[in-house]
């Protein structure tokens, strides 16, 4: 259950049990854009270091994200292909000193896009795979706005979650150290993003919930003194 679990108390958190957090997400979908502001930063992004981190990582970060000292969005979905990992385009190169990587790609429908401080992104980029290199290799990033080269556009005109911050979100040859690949090792993006995916799922089918039961009491208010 720990990847149902909130946040440890020592770095801020709570340490909800998901019965907990079931309960929250119920009453914060009521309203949709702070329900989707608060999944963005806490059960996607934040998560993902959560489960993923290492120990350097989540000291470093989880305590600004827990407290929300700093806003973190999940960057996975592209236009070409949605948020099938496979068909993504992004892009991290290694530099010569191996010390670096550069980024390059476009997300869209990131929530907090234009707030978030700190990005967790998806983007291949090529390991050694015997005697040749794969270039297929999902990786997940930790990625600052300070770092350079992060552009963000305007909130989208979307239908609903008018409230929330939903931005396309671009890194132009972004460089990120080579410390902060999640997890410390490449190509294991995939499974960090359905460890995090699946840990969110629980709170998509209680936020349901909420708005339903809101919905039927409302309405039978409605049909008995209307």
């Amino acid at each position: 259950m720990d990847g149902f679990r909130s946040y440890d108390i020592i770095i801020g958190g709570l340490e909800f049990s998901a019965t907990q957090l079931a309960r929250v997400s119920e009453v914060t979908a009521l309203d949709g854009s702070i329900y989707a502001t608060l999944q963005a930063h806490q059960s996607l992004a934040t998560k993902a270091i959560l489960l993923a981190g290492t120990g350097e990582q989540k000291e470093r970060y989880l305590p600004k994200l827990a407290s929300a000292d700093k806003m973190a969005a999940f960057c996975l979905t592209e236009v070409s292909g949605g948020s099938d990992l496979a068909s993504i385009e992004s892009r991290a190169t290694l530099s010569s000193d191996r010390q670096t990587y550069h980024l390059t790609g476009e997300k869209t429908w990131v929530i907090n896009g234009g707030q978030a401080d700190i990005f967790v992104v998806f983007a291949k980029v090529k390991v050694p795979y015997g005697d040749e290199e794969d270039e297929s290799k999902v990786t997940a990033f930790i990625v600052q706005r300070g770092f350079g080269g992060v552009t963000n556009s305007p909130s989208h005109d979307t239908l609903g979650i008018r409230g929330a911050e939903v931005c396309t979100v671009k890194f132009d040859n972004t460089p990120i150290p080579v410390d902060h690949v999640l997890g410390g090792e490449p190509g294991n993006g995939f499974q960090i993003a359905m460890d995090v995916l699946e840990a969110d799922r629980h709170l998509m089918g209680s936020s349901c919930a909420g708005i339903l039961k809101t919905l039927l009491s409302t309405g039978l208010l409605h049909l008995v003194y209307w």
